[in-house]
């Protein structure tokens, strides 16, 4: 992990990395989504939409 920079920020920390125009990848569905989901799979993002509001704050 270390090699990607990988970690788990808070809402302030992927905005500040955004706006110093470092990359952010999100993961809003998590492992399950990241890992196991296809063209089949349904989204359940339920109300997570913290993604959202870090691109619009940076």
């Amino acid at each position: 992990m270390d090699v990607c920079h990988v970690f788990t920020g808070s809402f302030q920390v992927c905005v500040q990395y955004l706006k110093e125009g470092h990359l952010v990848a999100l993961a809003p569905g998590g492992v399950l989504e990241a890992q196991f989901g296809d063209e089949e799979y349904r989204l359940i993002w339920g109300k997570r939409i913290g993604f959202a509001k870090v691109a619009l704050e940076a």
